[in-house]
């Protein structure tokens, strides 16, 4: 709000209008666009930061009046540097994983948000800053070292592809079909070599009529028209179930139909 309430001042030394409309168009481009990723914000990062680091200017060069607009956000962030690291610690109980590390970072955390939440009481936005920023640094250094493995261990590809590679060592080819983005660079990451890739069911009924040991792999939707399909295992990767299949049955292993552990 401190920016939207700069932005009207007509002065041409005042970045607050050019640092929103870089923010708010293509947000709003976006937010009505079909295609909708998370990657898709990137452009737009460098702009809300310098709206954060020109909103903090004013604040410390008492170019502004404090009012609730930037009062209650602050009290938000140091909340939650002050809860998250305690948030995380009960995370990774609950998933019974070590926490030893987590710990040395999280009570430095809490402390450092304690810290700031004072400093706010007392109004000194300068010693505030200073203590909310190595807090959040923490809170980033928590959540990628101790938060982020659990959650990828359920997105990961890894398990899929090490089965795959285990068929690709007792003579199996390997394809693709209709792959996404990134089942597509999932592929190239752990195998080490791109592998074909087809996206009509015609070229995958062909090759399941022919005598080569050629693996498919997809998922499952895309092969529910398709008869006759030898499954050989199937992987529940986040949300997707993904299939391998085959064309001709390999010596030394048995179909499996039920998800990978």
């Amino acid at each position: 709000m401190l920016l939207f309430r700069e932005a009207r001042r007509r002065d041409k030394a005042n970045p607050s209008l050019f640092i929103l409309t870089w923010f708010v168009v293509p947000f709003i481009l976006l937010s009505i666009s079909a295609g909708k990723r998370s990657l898709y914000l990137l452009p737009i990062y460098p702009a809300a930061a310098l709206a954060v680091g020109h909103t903090v200017d004013m604040v410390l060069s008492n170019k502004v009046k404090l009012t609730g607009w930037f009062k209650i956000p602050a009290s938000i962030l140091a909340g939650i540097a002050v809860l998250a690291p305690l948030v995380f610690l009960g995370i990774r109980l609950y998933f019974h994983q070590p926490f030893v590390i987590l710990a040395l970072v999280s009570i430095p955390g809490t402390i450092l948000g304690l810290w700031a939440y004072r400093l706010l009481t007392k109004k000194d936005m300068n010693r505030f800053f200073q203590i909310l920023v190595p807090a959040f640094l923490l809170i980033f250094l928590a959540f990628d070292m101790a938060i982020a493995p659990i959650f990828n261990q359920k997105e990961s590809f890894e398990p899929l592809f090490q089965y795959s590679n285990k068929l690709r060592s007792e003579g199996a080819e390997l394809c693709l079909l209709r792959p996404s983005e990134r089942l597509d660079g999932a592929a190239v990451f752990y195998l080490g070599v791109c592998i074909p890739r087809f996206d009509c069911l015609e070229a995958v009924q062909e090759l399941t009529n022919s005598d080569e040991n050629i693996m498919v792999i997809t998922r499952v939707e895309n092969i529910d028209n398709i008869p006759d399909i030898r499954t050989i295992k199937n992987f529940n990767i986040g949300n997707k179930t993904y299939v391998i299949f085959r064309a001709k049955k390999l010596p030394g292993i048995n179909d499996e139909n039920k998800p990978a552990s």
